[in-house]
């Protein structure tokens, strides 16, 4: 491997660490909104709609680029991760029967 080579993974590696960690605080930031919001039923309800707003877009632009079994493997972590916020949402604020 090349020394230019080594930098590039150096630089992809701190990347990469930035990125989990802003993850993990957008996760924590989320987790306290949705626990701490004045106003839960809204909070919900505008959870509801950008939650199905993003996962539209993200079957639309990853079946724009990506075979069906790779496009499964791609949105399976997103949808993963909204479906444990969404549980969190429900538990403060349920769904109307």
């Amino acid at each position: 491997m090349k020394d230019d080579e080594r930098l590039s993974l150096a630089d992809t590696t701190r990347a990469l660490a930035e990125l989990q960690a802003l993850v993990l605080a957008q996760g924590a930031m989320l987790d306290t909104l949705i626990a701490t919001h004045p106003y839960p039923v809204e909070f919900r309800e505008a959870w509801d709609q950008r939650v199905s707003a993003v996962l539209a877009q993200s079957l639309q632009t990853s079946a724009a680029r990506l075979a069906d079994g790779e496009q499964m493997r791609v949105l399976s972590p997103l949808s993963h991760q909204l479906q444990e916020l969404t549980e969190k949402v429900l538990r403060r604020a349920p769904r109307e029967p």
